[in-house]
């Protein structure tokens, strides 16, 4: 069932009427903009190489979403986590309960690659950038999500406030230390270990850039040619470690105002994935930020309006 938002004066007659005629109702608040959340997470792939910690990352952020009351929380791990499913839950689920004032957080915990031939000529180098769900096939450019699909997903929206994170990049093949591993991989050919970066920019994730838009806040593990990382000792995506960690500690808190924003907690995880890439991996891993909504996004500036019973 779909929730309605109620204005004050709406509320308050219902509340009248409901005294005389015993209807019971959980919750009624004003006409606040509500809060949705996807998490997906795949550690466990069908065709192509595993990975270790993307379903821990996944259930570590639908814990905090839920903690934060957040009205629906749609988690998709592993074998759920399919192309059609995750378009689905945007496309379908989202676009259809979300509004414009709502607040849609979606994160992604997996293999990422950027070797997909460019079919639409938006790419200086020719090939889009992609996600791979669950159900990537090698050698199939359709099973997996380019950049320019996933943003056609994100116009469904019609939310102006629409957080991205992104612990995955089209990157793989670089030495680090021994038991870590690299979220890349060639959905062309399968290949974890070969797969190189191609080109892309310094100061950004090419898959990120290609879904930057008015109302969105892109929050990105590493550069454009840069490896992300599963930390053993973390059990956890690297970025993903300690970006949850700056969304529940009140160190975080730079403007001291009792809540924590996306952009203080990516502000507090920024420094520490950088210095342990360094001090502990061997690699540089620089998280990136792309913020195109007016003012910070904090979860308590949006509610959630239970249903009546």
């Amino acid at each position: 069932m779909k929730r309605v938002k109620l204005k004050i004066g709406m509320t308050l007659a219902i509340c009248f009427v409901m005294i005389f005629t015993g209807m019971a109702f959980v919750q009624v608040t004003a006409d606040l903009p509500e809060k949705y959340a996807l998490v997906i997470g795949i550690s466990d792939y069908q065709l192509i190489g595993d990975l270790n910690y993307c379903d821990e990352d996944a259930r570590d952020f639908a814990n905090y979403f839920s903690q934060k009351g957040f009205c629906d929380v749609r988690v998709l791990v592993d074998s759920r986590a399919t192309k059609f499913a995750i378009q689905n839950a945007i496309t379908g689920w989202l676009a259809s309960e979300v509004d414009s004032n709502d607040l849609v957080v979606i994160t992604f915990s997996g293999h990422g690659g950027n070797d997909l031939p460019d079919i639409d000529g938006d790419e200086v180098d020719g090939f889009d950038e992609y996600i791979c769900p669950y159900d990537t096939t090698p050698g199939v450019a359709t099973s997996v999500i380019s950049d320019d699909e996933f943003d056609l997903y994100l116009d469904t929206l019609k939310s102006m406030n629409i957080v991205v994170i992104l612990d995955s990049c089209h990157s793989g093949g670089m030495a680090g230390a021994p038991g870590f591993t690299p979220k890349g991989v060639s959905a062309m050919t399968g290949d974890t270990a070969a797969f190189a970066p191609q080109f892309g920019g310094q100061n950004d994730c090419s898959f990120a850039s290609d879904i930057f838009g008015n109302g969105r806040l892109i929050l990105m593990s590493c550069q454009a040619t840069q490896v992300c990382w599963d930390v053993p000792a973390l059990q956890n995506g690297l970025f993903t470690y300690y970006l949850i960690q700056g969304l529940t500690t009140i160190a975080a808190d730079i403007n001291v105002n009792g809540r924590i924003s996306f952009e203080e907690g990516f502000l507090y995880a920024d420094p520490l994935v950088n210095t342990y890439s360094n001090n502990v991996i061997g690699v540089n891993q620089d998280p990136q930020i792309d913020d195109r909504i007016t003012g910070e996004v904090e979860t308590e500036n949006f509610t959630c309006v239970s249903e009546f019973v």
